[in-house]
């Protein structure tokens, strides 16, 4: 696609002289008068104020220049004395003699004919005006950067463009300033105001902080202009999709060398993840207590069918110790059910149907309250996240089409929180949140953001 440049400037009384005895006289009248006369005038005309600004911006290379000049014009003669519309047009003709040789350089005059210092009005209107002019640009090319001088004219004018052109640009915007230089009067030159991109800047800190407290990690990356950001942002997305490999990519990215440290701290944690079926589920607990803060009860209640499973799993492989990977359980469920019922021959015995030859997270749940049924604590634990399973059979994320919420998992819960389940098993697991790749990078781009 081909780049295009925008510049947006303002006119005031002063951006248009003439070297001859009309200088004096309003600019409607004066610019009428030289519009009029142009090829008589051209050669005695000067843009003072804007004079070095539009040489610069106009004089680099570009595929498309776009230049915006917005003029005032309102139909009341009480109060149109002052307007620049004439100017605007003047200014146009000796723009296009000198700056558009290449043919890529189109003008295009905005007209305010009213509301000239009612904020709302202007901001609307100068909203609505910009958006379908520059979505007709963005169609055909790709906006390279962008440069606005707006000196000139009625102040609330000015902040009205200014607004727009930082939130629809945010820092591909160069906005400057133009002042009278030192010692040399009626002489002008022009330099770069930093304060649009800290405004940008300190809205997108707000975003981020924001979305960092919700583990929005997709809009982190999509909000930020921090590269190494981004890709943090999206190594944590990638983690709690358990799509480790992608996530391991972080090591692909140009780094500055002060972050290499981190980056290698990251790698670290990562591959330590698949080394242990402990980490495996530290970190499914971890996304668990994720959803659990965004309020996300269904998908949570999904992965908790799945930790619950999975920590049957953990405790039965301690106890069978030849068996550690969990696939091998379920893969010799036979003969590891054999042995187990030689030692503890009740769990052989009936009971709510279950069936202890036939693999389940019931025959599970079974087993296990006869194998450590003096260990009280993790007791509590199993009979919490049966009952949970047990809601999620009958939840959206299962086989039927009940809704989640807070109150109606608590209800379920008999009048205990989500929350206290997960910190039962935090603490007989340890399983510290603090400690997860999450707080780290968490911390590491408030860091960036200097986010004290």
């Amino acid at each position: 696609m081909n780049k295009a440049k925008l510049i947006f400037v303002t006119l005031g009384r002063r951006d248009l002289s003439i070297d001859d005895n009309n200088e004096d006289k309003p600019p409607r009248e004066k610019g009428r008068y030289i519009l009029d006369n142009y090829n008589t005038l051209k050669h005695k005309l000067s843009l003072n104020i804007l004079e070095k600004f539009l040489s610069n911006e106009l004089s680099k290379e570009s595929e498309q220049k776009r230049l915006f000049i917005f003029a005032t014009n309102q139909k009341d003669p009480n109060f149109n004395k002052d307007d620049t519309i004439f100017y605007a047009k003047v200014i146009e003709k000796l723009l296009y003699e000198k700056y558009n040789k290449n043919k890529n350089l189109i003008i295009e005059i905005i007209e305010i004919k009213e509301n000239l210092e009612h904020l709302d009005f202007l901001y609307d209107f100068l909203k609505k005006t910009l958006n379908n002019k520059i979505s007709i640009i963005e169609k055909k090319y790709e906006i390279e950067n962008v440069a606005c001088a707006l000196k000139g004219g009625i102040p609330d004018v000015n902040y009205s463009i200014l607004l727009y052109l930082i939130f629809k640009f945010k820092t591909k915007l160069k906005h400057f300033n133009i002042m009278e230089e030192k010692n040399r009067k009626k002489s002008y030159n022009f330099y770069l105001l930093n304060f649009s991109n800290e405004i940008w800047r300190d809205i997108e800190r707000e975003k981020v902080l924001e979305y960092i407290e919700s583990f929005n990690y997709l809009e982190i990356k999509k909000n930020s202009s921090n590269f190494y950001v981004q890709n943090l942002a999206e190594t944590a997305f990638n983690l709690f999709s358990f799509n480790l490999d992608e996530a391991k990519r972080i090591r692909e990215y140009e780094i500055k060398d002060i972050e290499r440290d981190f980056v290698c701290e990251i790698l670290k944690y990562l591959e330590q993840i698949e080394e242990d079926e402990k980490n495996i589920l530290r970190e499914l607990y971890f996304t668990i207590w994720i959803l659990i803060q965004k309020k996300h009860f269904a998908d949570a209640l999904s992965r908790l069918y799945n930790f619950t499973e999975r920590i049957f799993l953990f405790e039965l492989s301690k106890i069978t110790k030849e068996e550690k990977k969990f696939n091998d359980i379920v893969r010799k469920w036979d003969s590891i059910i054999e042995e187990l019922i030689k030692k503890y021959p009740e769990i052989a015995e009936k009971k709510d149907n279950i069936d202890v030859k036939k693999y389940s997270i019931p025959t599970l749940s079974k087993i296990l309250s006869i194998i450590k049924k003096d260990e009280s604590e993790f007791l509590e634990i199993l009979k919490q996240l049966e009952k949970i399973c047990k809601i999620r059979n009958n939840s959206i994320v299962a086989h039927g089409t009940t809704g989640i919420s807070e109150e109606k998992l608590k209800e379920q819960l008999e009048n205990t929180n989500i929350i206290e389940i997960l910190k039962n098993i935090e603490k007989y697991y340890d399983f510290n949140f603090e400690n997860s790749l999450y707080t780290k990078i968490n911390n590491k781009i408030k860091f960036l953001y200097e986010i004290k």
